[in-house]
């Protein structure tokens, strides 16, 4: 670990010092960050790996070229290493498949069959070469879970520390790009004045919001600590200023799916608080400006502009001919991630209307990259997200698993980032359905430091 430490801080160094040169900004991040690398050297192999992959993957869809260049390829690689540290560097026992809750034998066989469907898909892909590249990725994502639910994960501690790394990560990104946009640094905003902050994309921003606040919340839970809801705030606020319709709706869909979970008693507790709240704002007479601000006024204008022709921003024409595509080559699909370069492709050729890298549904997208050879893969992932989702509700304790994972899925009809290696998302979203398919109400619960207790304690344990 000290070697590697050694290592990741001196390239660290050389890629920022070199970075300055053309963005000046970067020296004063290289000097914030300080501080942090010699924290990394507390957090362990495995955890130093993971926050190094999302690092990459983050700068990867960054709105600066040179962060996009210098972390291409070595985010492929920081995952693939992942990989191996999950299986062969761990202290605990294997746990065999067999013994594993429903959820996550379900969630296993899911993602080993998406990657077996990738590889084949090879074959007739209109992008081989991308396709194999993109399948190797999704392979190494589902040998990391495979790895954490059956080597690593043995107490439920050490499941929170793996994903509080996610979840700060994503909050340090969230923060970055508000603290970006408000110093008036350029390529912070889109044409239309949403915030993009250190990613390329608003909806990427966004869809970083969207798995941070529920990872927040689920992290708290987990150790008490009240400070670590201080990470949620930047998320919060980078979320409204993304303007995104489908990660606000989703994260208000989560939300009320955990409550309605808790039963009658949670709801009306809720309604009460909203309805106190709302009156308290009334009285104070907040509510006007609050509603007529800008952020609010904006986002009200997202719901009923038609920019692309329809409300959705042209996605309904996306997904109109997305669907004639699949129509098309029903069976087998064009190949697995190959939609990036299909569809600028056709659209050339006169064939497509809109001008769209992807169907943004992810669910389109891979019924069009594998056809129904890929169909029984996304049905079973989509089984033990919502197996997770129904058991993991129950529990204040991991009710924030089951928050992200309801909204993730909702944003996935108007974004094609579920299966899409090579992002943040996938590395994070799918990492948290394990988390929570393994703390589920059904399965031998983990008390921290305890191991693996029996079903019984398990449930009265997981009530709480």
């Amino acid at each position: 670990m000290g070697l590697l430490w050694v290592v990741g801080v001196t390239v660290a160094a050389s890629v920022i010092g070199f970075a300055s040169a053309t963005e000046p900004w970067f020296a004063v991040a290289g000097v914030c960050a300080t501080p942090v690398a010699f924290g990394l050297r507390r957090l362990g192999l495995w955890r130093s790996t993971y926050l190094l992959a999302l690092i990459l993957l983050i700068c990867a869809t960054s709105s600066v070229p040179i962060l996009q260049a210098i972390s291409f390829y070595p985010r492929y690689a920081a995952a693939a290493v992942l990989a191996v540290i999950t299986h062969f560097c761990h202290n605990g026992t294997k746990t065999s498949i067999r013994s594993l809750p429903r959820a996550s034998r379900v969630l296993i066989n899911g993602m080993f069959l998406a990657a077996a469907v990738g590889t084949l898909s090879t074959l007739w892909s209109a992008d081989w070469f991308l396709t194999i590249q993109q399948s190797i990725a999704l392979s190494v994502l589902a040998f990391t879970i495979h790895g954490l639910l059956t080597r690593r994960w043995s107490n439920r501690n050490l499941i929170s520390g793996d994903l509080a790394v996610a979840y700060w990560v994503l909050s340090a990104c969230s923060a970055a790009s508000v603290v970006m946009n408000l110093a008036g640094l350029p390529d912070t905003e889109s044409y239309s004045g949403r915030l993009n902050g250190l990613v390329a994309n608003p909806n990427t921003l966004a869809l970083l919001c969207l798995l941070a606040i529920p990872l927040g919340w689920f992290v708290y839970r987990q150790g008490g600590r009240r400070w670590v809801l201080v990470g949620m705030v930047p998320s919060g606020v980078a979320v409204v200023m993304t303007e995104t319709r489908g990660a606000l709706v989703g994260l208000g869909l989560g939300l009320v799916v955990v409550i309605a979970r808790r039963g009658i008693s949670s709801m009306w507790l809720a309604l009460s608080l909203s309805a106190g709240t709302t009156g308290l704002l009334g009285v104070a007479g907040l509510i006007g400006p609050i509603m007529n601000s800008s952020a609010i006024s904006a986002i009200k204008a997202r719901f009923s502009n038609s920019d692309g022709g329809d409300i959705l921003s042209g996605r309904s024409v996306a997904w109109s001919e997305t669907i004639s595509l699949i129509a098309e080559r029903p069976e087998t699909g064009y190949g697995y991630s190959a939609g990036p370069s299909l569809f600028p492709e056709l659209h050339q050729a006169g064939r497509l209307a809109f001008e769209l890298d992807s169907a943004h549904n992810s669910y389109l997208q891979w019924m069009l990259e594998t056809g129904l050879i890929g169909l029984p893969a996304m049905v079973i992932l989509l089984v033990a997200c919502v197996q997770v989702v129904i058991s993991a509700g129950r529990s204040r304790l991991v009710s924030g698993a089951s928050w992200c994972i309801v909204g993730g899925l909702f944003l996935q009809t108007t974004e094609s980032a579920m299966l899409g290696t090579g992002q943040v998302y996938p590395s994070v979203f799918w990492i948290v359905v394990a988390a929570g398919s393994i703390l589920t109400i059904e399965s031998p619960f983990l008390l921290a430091g305890q191991g693996w207790i029996g079903g019984s304690a398990a449930a009265r344990y997981v009530s709480t």
